[in-house]
């Protein structure tokens, strides 16, 4: 297994997780994306697995 962190500031835990678990033989590795202990992603491959970062904004307008 492989780890990268992503943090917001050097004090805090970290944001974002980055795994790479290793997999059986007959199988690719899995690319996992967690902040925390939730998995947000997981994908057979780092480029599909920072898919998840490319998020379109969206405009929210206030009422009022």
């Amino acid at each position: 297994m492989a780890l990268f962190s992503v943090f917001r500031h050097t004090h805090e835990a970290p944001a974002y997780s980055i795994i790479k678990a290793a997999a059986a033989q007959a199988r690719p590795p899995e690319f996992i994306v967690q902040s925390g202990r939730q998995r947000l992603r997981v994908s057979p491959s780092l480029a599909e697995a920072l898919q998840y970062f490319q998020t379109r904004l969206s405009l929210v307008l206030a009422e009022g």
